[in-house]
C-alpha cells in the first residue's frame, strides 16, 4: 500500500463511467502514470486515490472493495447557528427598552428571518440520501435565504447612513448581514450540483499492486462502473534465482599433438579448431535493483554443468527483462577445470621421436578462465527483499 493521492473526478452532470481524469499521484501531487498509461509506484511510498467533486448523494465509491461514505463537515453551519442563537437572546433583551424597540421596528424586514433556522435547515438536509427529497428541501431553503438577502438589500443602504440608530441595533444588523452572506457562500457547497472531495491512501508493496475503483449509483445499484489498474512496484534491491543455458567461450580443453620435423625429431603443436564454445545448464543467484522500466540492472553469480560433466562458475552483469515473468541475460567471466599443458612444456618444443613424452604426460587439470553469456528465466514468484527506501 502507499503515501498520498490518486485522483478520480466524477461530475454530477455526466454519466456514470466518466473516468477520463483518473490519476494516481504521490505526496507532491505528481502523476505516477507514464505517457503510455503504465502505472509505476515506488516501494514503501504512500500514494493516494482521491476523488474531487464526488457527489455522495448520488454515488458510493469503493477502493479495492472497501466502501466509503463521505460526510460533510458542518463546523461553519454550527458556528452560524450558535451565533444566531446569541443574537436572538440580545434582541429579546433589547425589545424591553422602548428606544431600542423603536430602532428594531424601523428595520423589521431585517429581523423577520432567523439565520440560525436557515443554517439548521441546510444542516439537516445533509442526512437526506434521496435525491428528489434533497432537491425539494434545498429549493425551499434557498428560496427563504434569497428572500432574506433581498430584504436586507432593500434597506441596507439606508441602514448604513442612519446616524440615529443605536450602536447595539447597528451591531446586530451588521452581524446578521455578515452571517447571511456566510450562509450564502456555504450553501454553494451543499448544493446537489457541487461535489465533495475524497482521498484514500495506499502503500506500495510487493512486486505489483492491483487497484480497483468501483463507482455505484445509489438510485440504480445495478449501474456500476469499475476501473482497474495494475501497478508495477519499483525500487529496492531484490535477490532471486534463475536457471538457463550458458555458452562459454575461450576456455575449452587444450589438445596437443606432435608434428614430424624429420626422420628423427618432432615438434609439439596445439590443435586449434577456431572459436569454440561449450553449452551448459546453469543455476544463478541474481541481485538487482527493480527499475520502473522494462529492464532492471543486476549482478549474478552461478554455476553450470556441461555435457561432459565439467563444472563451471560464473559471475556477470545481468539485464532482468520483464515484470511478472522475468528473462535474464547475463555476461561476464567464467572459470572451470580444464585440460591444460603442463608448465614444463610449451607449444613449439622439439623432441626426439624416441624420447617424446606420452600425450597423457603433457596434460593436467587446472582452472582456466573464459567468458560466458547466459539466457535464463526467473524461477521464483516471491522475491527476497534486501533493501528498500
Amino acid at each position: 500500500m502507499l503515501k498520498y493521492l490518486a485522483l478520480i473526478c466524477l461530475f454530477f452532470q455526466v454519466p456514470l463511467g466518466y473516468a477520463q481524469s483518473i490519476q494516481i499521484v504521490d505526496n507532491s501531487g505528481k502523476s505516477q502514470f507514464f505517457k503510455n498509461g503504465k502505472l509505476a509506484l515506488r516501494e514503501g511510498r504512500t500514494f493516494f486515490v482521491r476523488t474531487e467533486r464526488y457527489n455522495k448523494l448520488l454515488y458510493n465509491i469503493e477502493v479495492n472493495h472497501k466502501s466509503f461514505e463521505l460526510e460533510y463537515k458542518t463546523g461553519s453551519l454550527d458556528s452560524i447557528i450558535s451565533r444566531s442563537s446569541d443574537s436572538n437572546i440580545i434582541i429579546q433583551d433589547l425589545t424591553k427598552d422602548p428606544s431600542m424597540r423603536s430602532d428594531l421596528n424601523n428595520y423589521q424586514p431585517l429581523f423577520q428571518y432567523d439565520v440560525g433556522l436557515l443554517a439548521s435547515s441546510y444542516k439537516s438536509m445533509l442526512a437526506i440520501r434521496n435525491r428528489s427529497d434533497f432537491e425539494a428541501r434545498l429549493k425551499e431553503t434557498n428560496k427563504k435565504l434569497e428572500e432574506a438577502l433581498n430584504n436586507f438589500h432593500l434597506v441596507y443602504n439606508r441602514f448604513l447612513i442612519d446616524t440615529t440608530i443605536s450602536k447595539e441595533v447597528h451591531n446586530l444588523i451588521a452581524d446578521k448581514y455578515n452571517q447571511l452572506q456566510r450562509l450564502d457562500k456555504i450553501r454553494d457547497s451543499i448544493d446537489v450540483g457541487h461535489l465533495f472531495n475524497f482521498c484514500y491512501s495506499l502503500r506500495a508493496e510487493g512486486d505489483e499492486m492491483d487497484i480497483e475503483i468501483t463507482i455505484k449509483e445509489k438510485s440504480r445499484p445495478d449501474n456500476i462502473y469499475t476501473e482497474k489498474y495494475n501497478a508495477k512496484v519499483y525500487g529496492g534491491l531484490r535477490v532471486d534465482f534463475h536457471t538457463g543455458v550458458v555458452f562459454e567461450f575461450f576456455n575449452s580443453d587444450e589438445q596437443y599433438s606432435f608434428k614430424e620435423i624429420d626422420a628423427e625429431t618432432v615438434r609439439l603443436i596445439e590443435n586449434t579448431n577456431g572459436l569454440s564454445f561449450s553449452p551448459a545448464i546453469s543455476l544463478f543467484t541474481n541481485v538487482y535493483y527493480r527499475s520502473k522500466y522494462a529492464v532492471s540492472p543486476g549482478f549474478s553469480l552461478g554455476f553450470g554443468l556441461n555435457n561432459n560433466a565439467i563444472l563451471s562458475y560464473f559471475a556477470g552483469i545481468s539485464a532482468i527483462i520483464g515484470e511478472k515473468k522475468r528473462f535474464i541475460v547475463t555476461a561476464g567471466p567464467s572459470i572451470s577445470k580444464r585440460d591444460v599443458l603442463k608448465s614444463k612444456y610449451a607449444a613449439g618444443n622439439v623432441f626426439a621421436k624416441d624420447s617424446r613424452p606420452e600425450n597423457s604426460d603433457l596434460i593436467k587439470k587446472a582452472f582456466k578462465p573464459g567468458l560466458f553469456i547466459s539466457l535464463g528465466y526467473n524461477l521464483n514468484v516471491n522475491r527476497i527483499l534486501v533493501s528498500s527506501d
